[in-house]
């Protein structure tokens, strides 16, 4: 939420610059999406096993894609471009960016289940010491 309020105040730290003319980008709805998946991730109470870690990734990703696609198919709408608005926001705003998350996506999960494994021995060992 810091990092948005940031960039809406000025600092040009998002893909096209910063300031409040931002919500007026082609992009503000990844943004909102940001918020949404970080809510939502926040929000899981559940031990993250291998299956619900996954879960959550793509149920943050998923809301990410969804609420920037929309924004995008808005934006698009608003230029003019109709029903090709549909297509157009597919084809440039979640399309090209899909293998790529899928295996960022892989390895962050791999990497936190790693790292919980490695601290669920740690605690287990600390606790035999005792």
């Amino acid at each position: 939420m810091a990092y948005i309020a940031l960039g809406l105040l000025g600092a040009p730290i998002f893909a096209l610059g910063g300031g409040p003319l931002y919500l007026l980008s082609p992009t503000f709805g990844y943004l909102l999406g940001f918020l949404a998946a970080a809510y939502a991730c926040g929000r899981w109470k559940e031990p993250l096993y291998p299956y619900k870690l996954v879960k959550i990734i793509l149920l943050a990703n998923g809301l990410v894609y969804l609420l920037g696609y929309l924004w995008l198919t808005a934006y698009y709408a608003l230029l003019g471009l109709g029903p090709y608005s549909l297509y157009l926001a597919l084809a440039t705003g979640v399309a090209p960016f899909i293998l790529w998350d899928a295996a960022k996506m892989g390895v962050a999960a791999a990497v936190i289940y790693e790292i919980r494994r490695l601290k669920s021995r740690r605690s287990r060992a600390s606790s035999r010491a005792l």
